[in-house]
């Protein structure tokens, strides 16, 4: 059998390490395909990004290069307007004109090579663009030195002629240079198009086919465990009802919130003495005396995970409950395992009962009335609550038990213990310490109404006897002894008082008797 336990037990534990397994071995491939997707995606949005900003500048050099054209032509058009003014104003506004077209178009030139920030240039350009550059930069200045001749005040008229004809021959090469250029600029801005397209393209293709992969390697795979798992869970579920439902221990669940009752199995039922259907619309309270739902096991049971075998008061039964906590439908439950111990309880209360009674007068002894002192001195002490104690001592019992029989002297004791428990109140606590000596422990109760007490039953103990016509005297001496709130004493100290307090008494009481006791 142990051999088969351990087997099993093997057997359990590879379950557990297998599934652990799977589940580690899925966490890690969903984490590297999301990695894998989340850098694909940013790679994506980095080349969008950047194609928009190269574009953008594209955008501007073609602009730009396309410029330079038509400012060639303002430079010669002005050129020619500035040789043929007939006045010294309009010749003035022509040059002012000039020089500003220069300035742009020598700045523009540059920055096409060199990059310009303020025009919004970057500088970079392939080698055929280079080449192009160089192959118009003899024209462009020739130009510039055309520009100079025509534009000085002391060029004679021959030289500005020469310099126009320099001009207009080398802008007819400079501008045909400027239309392949920008042509050019055209041409490689669609082709950094097309490779972005085609890196987009194939970033999605990747990231299609990783999306395939992560459908037929991580959820196909986390699909089929999961609904492995959960036809587990069923199975367990479902066995779990049956063995709820079959235990032959009282088993209740009920929601941990408000107590209500959601499961019972029949011999729950027949502990509660209700059906099945009965039971479900019900509360746990509704089986509990008002005091017992919050006795003190009840609540121990409640607010801790798991309890094993703790006696709770349920209605008029006693039972030993084993419990945990659960969850069911999201909410926290209790479940709750029951034995009926309610025949061996009350004959434990029974033998305890005994244990602590006098046989003779149904009392109680003297061990279980110190223990009672003992708890009502300590009370007093804590919660600073006043009591007294009244001791009574039976007179001339000894010689009623040797002139009369026991039997008389039992009788003597038994109607004395009968007159105190009828004279004493229900939270007061009698006993009988010792054959002729009785004593009583009055809660919260002042010495003069304790004395009223005992006079009373002593009264009715020597009116009893004068209508008995007993041959032997009857009567007791008592004592009285109150200990006030807070005050600190032990339980044999304040019996030695109240004893003493007793035998003053008795011995007025001896000088008053007559000789009829004698």
């Amino acid at each position: 059998m142990s051999k088969w336990i351990k087997k099993d037990t093997t057997v359990v534990d590879m379950n557990v390490l297998n599934t652990d397994k799977v589940s580690q071995s899925l966490r890690r491939r969903y984490l590297l395909a999301l990695s894998i997707i989340a850098l694909l995606v940013t790679l994506s949005q980095v080349l969008i990004q950047y194609t928009l900003s190269d574009q953008e500048g594209d955008s501007r050099v073609v602009n730009v290069a396309g410029r330079q054209r038509m400012l060639s032509q303002r430079i010669t058009k002005c050129a020619l307007l500035v040789e043929s003014s007939v006045s010294n104003t309009e010749r003035d506004f022509y040059l002012e004109e000039l020089h500003q077209s220069v300035r742009l178009w020598v700045q523009s030139h540059a920055g096409l090579q060199k990059g310009d920030a303020q025009l919004g240039l970057p500088g970079k350009n392939s080698p055929q663009v280079t080449a192009m550059f160089a192959r118009i930069e003899p024209n462009f200045q020739a130009m510039l030195q055309a520009v100079d001749r025509i534009t000085a005040a002391e060029t004679p008229p021959p030289v500005r002629k020469e310099a126009i004809a320099s001009l207009l021959s080398n802008q007819a090469e400079f501008l045909g240079g400027m239309d392949a250029m920008v042509f050019q600029y055209d041409e490689e801005a669609k082709q950094k198009i097309a490779m972005t397209r085609r890196m987009e393209a194939g970033i999605m293709i990747v990231t299609f086919v990783l999306l395939l992969l992560e459908v037929l390697f991580i959820f196909l795979p986390a699909e089929k465990q999961l609904k492995k798992t959960f036809e587990e869970y069923q199975r367990s579920e479902a066995g779990l009802k049956r063995l709820f439902d079959m235990s032959p221990t009282p088993m209740i669940m009920v929601q941990l919130a408000n107590l209500k009752l959601v499961r019972v199995n029949q011999a729950a039922a027949n502990l509660l003495k209700s059906s099945d259907e009965e039971v479900t619309q019900k509360y746990l309270s509704d089986f509990l005396d008002p005091g017992q739902v919050e006795d003190a096991a009840w609540q121990h049971v409640l607010s801790r995970q798991s309890v094993a075998g703790i006696e709770l008061p349920l209605g008029s039964a006693m039972v030993m409950a084993f419990a945990t906590r659960t969850t069911r439908d999201a909410k926290p439950h209790l479940i709750l395992g029951l034995i009926d111990i309610t025949a061996r309880y009350m004959q434990n209360k029974y033998l305890a009962q005994l244990a602590s009674t006098d046989s003779m007068t149904g009392l109680m002894n003297r061990r279980a009335f110190l223990e009672n002192l003992e708890l009502a001195l300590k009370k007093a002490g804590e919660r600073k609550m006043q009591f007294s104690v009244a001791f009574l001592d039976l007179d001339g019992l000894k010689h009623v038990n040797d002139t009369h029989g026991h039997q008389e002297g039992d009788w003597y004791i038994c109607t004395t213990a009968s007159l105190i428990r009828t004279a004493v109140g229900e939270r007061d606590i009698a006993g009988r310490l010792g054959g002729d000596e009785f004593a009583i422990i009055f809660p919260q109760c002042p010495r003069n109404m304790v004395e009223d007490i005992v006079s009373r039953i002593q009264k009715r103990l020597e009116d009893l006897a004068l209508s008995l016509d007993k041959p032997y005297f009857i009567g007791c001496s008592y004592g009285v002894v109150s200990v006030e709130a807070g005050e600190i004493t032990v339980a044999d100290r304040l019996l030695h008082k109240v004893d003493e307090a007793m035998y003053q008494q008795k011995y007025q009481r001896r000088q008053e008797q007559t000789p009829k006791e004698s």
